[in-house]
């Protein structure tokens, strides 16, 4: 006889999912957060399983996006 083995359910692993999303949406908000001093304005625009997205506009007026996922920091202007 096979010894009884338990899977996690679906709701266990979405559950984990969702955690790993809001785990990059939080560590980017406070990252723009603790940059305030050349930041006039920033959005979380996405974040999922795999990474976290903002619009963040400049104090000269310039916008640019960031990206946060588990290679890093990405950095573009729009």
């Amino acid at each position: 006889m096979f010894g009884s083995q338990s899977y996690p359910s679906f709701a266990s692993l979405m559950n984990e999912v969702d955690q790993v999303a809001e785990f990059y949406q939080r560590e980017l908000a406070q990252a723009l957060n603790e940059q305030t001093f050349g930041i006039s304005r920033s959005e979380i625009i996405h974040y999922n399983e795999n990474e976290a997205e903002a619009t963040v506009t400049l104090l000269e007026g310039s916008t640019i996006n960031v990206v946060l996922s588990s290679a890093g920091y990405k950095v573009w202007r729009q």
